[in-house]
């Protein structure tokens, strides 16, 4: 239940614009929240339970006008997801107490360089070959099978862990210190070798910078690149491909570069990220969670309990696990639909960069539909 022992209360107040963004200009909106879950708890409410995830978006929605890149941030254990659009998740983590958090969102749309490219007018290309280009830069790993199971998750040194843990805790928002956060990852680097450490480093790295306000785009596409070229756990490759594509918007949003020039920057890393998603089999909606029996059974008092509830702690993380998937499907899509709903209509570049990136025509059909709020039923 909500505000139970080791839940978290959100703060009724949100953080301000941070000072270094005063010369952003400031949101006209406000920025609202509601609960996600219909429970019979009001959706409006303060308080909340650990796990549990909360909308936060600018109302009116189209308050902030067509060249706006919003990026959002928070101070506590929780994260955003995605950084970058007029709404998002925040999801609750783990809290050794109970405690308050901060959800913040400030325009991001200043001139800056990503990839030593400047963010200023670019010269007409034929789309098909630049599409083409790009999506042969992606990075080609091989990962890990699902076969009716979740993923095993990566197993690293006690002592990596524990500085992974630090590095999460060095989160404050805009607040965070990402120099200190980029030469922790340094020496880490320096110390550990293994692709699948190095692989966990990058992701922390690119995490840590996404969660804070997209202060360095340029060091969030890099660390997010590093990661996604390395072993990495399933899940976290959907979210590095919607770090980068959020680092990409906040970094090609200066002036001279409207939303019709840039938009295709962004929208075919989120497609990367789609074609990566789209080679595991996933049913077009969430599934439910499967029953896990309740109670204790000891080694050796009943085997036949003890598989059943093995069988049924497998398929009930197995469905998670589904559903987790789906959600950053979901968000991938719902990224790309946000910038081409934008005036003016572009259907034939969006469907010409999902052919470039995707290939497979069935996938593309599933793609555009996806877009317009269809199901991903094939």
């Amino acid at each position: 239940m909500p505000c139970a022992l080791g839940g978290i209360l959100l703060a009724a107040t949100f953080a301000l614009t941070p000072p270094d963004l005063c010369a952003q200009p400031p949101l006209r909106g406000a920025i609202k929240h509601r609960a996600v879950a219909e429970l019979p708890l009001p959706r409006d409410r303060n308080s909340f339970g650990i796990g549990e995830q909360v909308e936060f978006f600018i109302d009116p929605p189209n308050a902030e006008g067509p060249d706006a890149v919003i990026a959002w941030y928070v101070n506590g254990a929780a994260t955003v997801d995605p950084v970058v659009g007029a709404s998002t998740i925040v999801t609750l983590a783990l809290a050794r107490e109970a405690g308050t958090i901060s959800v913040a969102a400030a325009r991001r749309d200043a001139a800056l360089q990503v990839d030593g490219q400047s963010t200023g007018k670019t010269e007409k290309t034929d789309l098909r070959d630049w599409v083409r280009k790009q999506a042969a830069v992606f990075p080609k790993v091989e990962r890990q099978p699902v076969e009716g199971a979740a993923p095993a998750a990566i197993e690293l040194p006690k002592e990596l862990s524990a500085e992974l843990v630090r590095m999460d805790h060095m989160r404050k928002g805009f607040d965070t210190k990402l120099d200190e956060v980029d030469e922790l990852g340094r020496k880490l680097l320096e110390k550990y070798t293994d692709p699948k450490e190095r692989g966990q480093i990058y992701y922390w790295l690119a995490h840590v910078h996404g969660q804070s306000g997209l202060r360095k785009p340029e060091k969030v596409v890099e660390y997010a690149k590093k990661g996604l070229e390395l072993p990495i756990e399933l899940l976290q490759m959907p979210t590095l491909y919607c770090y980068w594509g959020d680092a990409v918007q906040v970094a090609r949003s200066g002036a001279g570069e409207p939303v019709p020039a840039r938009r295709k920057w962004s929208a075919v890393v989120y497609l990367a990220g789609l074609r990566e998603m789209l080679r595991y089999p996933l049913p077009h909606k969430a599934p439910e969670l499967p029953a896990v029996g309740r109670g204790l059974v000891r080694d050796g008092e009943n085997k036949v309990h003890l598989r059943l509830q093995a069988k049924q702690i497998a398929a009930r993380r197995f469905a998670e696990f589904q559903r987790e998937m789906i959600w950053k499907r979901d968000i991938l899509v719902g990224q790309i639909a946000a910038l081409y709903r934008q005036a003016p209509d572009a259907p034939e570049e969006l469907r010409e960069l999902a052919l470039g990136v995707l290939r497979d025509p069935r996938d593309v059909e599933r793609f555009l539909r996806a877009v317009k709020g269809g199901s991903w039923d094939p």
